[in-house]
């Protein structure tokens, strides 16, 4: 069990899949704190380098498989 998860950590499904789901994750936390906020933060544009970071990471891990 633990050999299979070691072999497609180090594959390269592994790395797209980490990729994938990190952007997600950071880009549904985006608009989780954008609707409990109801609007952005533009002063400190940390909400907004991290939701172009998660949309980066999801294009990135989805492009590299094909």
């Amino acid at each position: 069990m633990l050999e299979s998860i070691k072999n497609l950590w180090y594959s390269n499904t592994g790395y797209n899949f980490f990729f994938i789901v990190g952007g997600i994750i950071l880009i549904w936390w985006n608009l989780y704190i954008f609707k409990s906020r109801k609007e952005w933060n533009y002063k400190t544009p940390r909400d907004f380098v991290r939701f172009i970071i998660g949309i980066i990471l999801f294009v990135y891990g989805v492009a590299s498989i094909f």
